[in-house]
């Protein structure tokens, strides 16, 4: 079990930081263990004490991420463009950064971490909405696989100059209308032949 003292947290941290600093050179795929514990000022041993291997040092940081992500059921709220810095701040904006978080949110392997991590930070947004709503959890884990990918997709891809506010006013009311269809068509019918209305033919 990893130790949780004073000292112990110290080194995590360090791990951490160095992970991401070592990531600003090159992608996590070609970090290695060595060139970590070393821009971390330990040694190999210490960091095994700490960390199985460097995909469950990424998993810390994707909780990081989380942890000063603001959830979602927040963010599509009509009146959060006036939300606090304490609810944190939007996926697309932790992505679109270049602060802490950058080389993370930029490497190829962080949205497969991510959603790897999606059911354990439920409670963090809308899935546990969708599910109290009566859809089913294969529907509702298809839906959240869509919009955060999504959202990744269209803010990792978008240019620096562009008028990001504008793109994410419409992403988050896009995905809001489109759960409040959701839920609606869920609670008109319990069929589940006839429970989602058709699209026209085209």
């Amino acid at each position: 079990m990893r130790k949780t003292d004073a000292r112990s947290e110290r080194t995590i941290q360090a791990i951490k930081d160095a992970l991401l600093a070592v990531m600003k050179k090159k992608p996590f795929a070609q970090v290695n263990v060595s060139e970590v514990a070393r821009a971390a000022g330990i040694t190999r041993p210490t960091f095994y004490a700490h960390y199985a291997n460097l995909d469950d040092v990424f998993q810390d940081l994707v909780t990081d991420f989380n942890n000063e992500m603001r959830v979602l059921r927040t963010q599509l709220k009509p009146e959060c463009d006036t939300c606090a810095p304490a609810a944190g701040r939007p996926f697309c904006m932790l992505v679109r950064g270049e602060g802490r978080f950058a080389p993370l949110a930029h490497d190829s392997h962080f949205m497969n971490a991510y959603m790897a991590a999606a059911p354990k930070n439920a409670k963090r947004d809308i899935y546990d909405d969708l599910i109290d709503a009566g859809l089913s959890r294969e529907v509702v884990e298809t839906v959240c696989t869509f919009q955060m990918n999504g959202c990744y997709a269209a803010a990792s891809s978008a240019p620096a100059n562009c008028d990001w506010a504008l793109r994410q006013t419409a992403l988050d009311t896009f995905i809001r209308g489109g759960v409040q269809a959701l839920c609606a068509a869920e609670s008109r019918s319990s069929s589940p032949v006839r429970r989602y209305p058709q699209l026209p033919n085209t």
